[in-house]
């Protein structure tokens, strides 16, 4: 289950070749659902284009919807394709219960996927 509210995961805090900027990070604060939200526990994530395009972040579009000289903490972690088995829910959640397994397309969020566990948008 949840470890004392901090879970692994992997961010990148500038842009570039993503061999050189993504970074293993044990201390990462586990996010809350809010109203129309679950938290999953991420059991297997995809690395698709969209996260390559946003590390390397070449195209000026992408620099400014995530930060125009480095990404912002909130678009820190990548992973746009999630599966996984819901944790916690928030308010107003009707069609999911703790344990359901899902599997959500992220990207809306920015993604989120490369961590333990990653907010979905019911």
């Amino acid at each position: 289950m949840i470890r004392s509210g901090v879970m692994r995961a992997m961010i990148f805090r500038q842009y570039g070749n993503p061999k050189d900027v993504l970074h293993l990070v044990t201390d990462q604060k586990i996010p809350e659902p809010k109203a129309n939200e679950v938290l999953v526990k991420t059991e297997t994530c995809s690395i698709n284009a969209a996260d390559r395009i946003m590390v390397r972040a070449n195209y000026f579009i992408i620099r400014l919807l995530l930060g125009l000289f480095k990404p912002a903490k909130s678009n820190s972690i990548l992973g746009m394709d999630v599966a996984g088995t819901i944790h916690a829910i928030g308010k107003n959640v009707e069609n999911f219960r703790i344990g359901d397994s899902v599997v959500a397309d992220i990207s809306q969020s920015y993604g989120g996927g490369f961590a333990e566990y990653t907010i979905v948008k019911s």
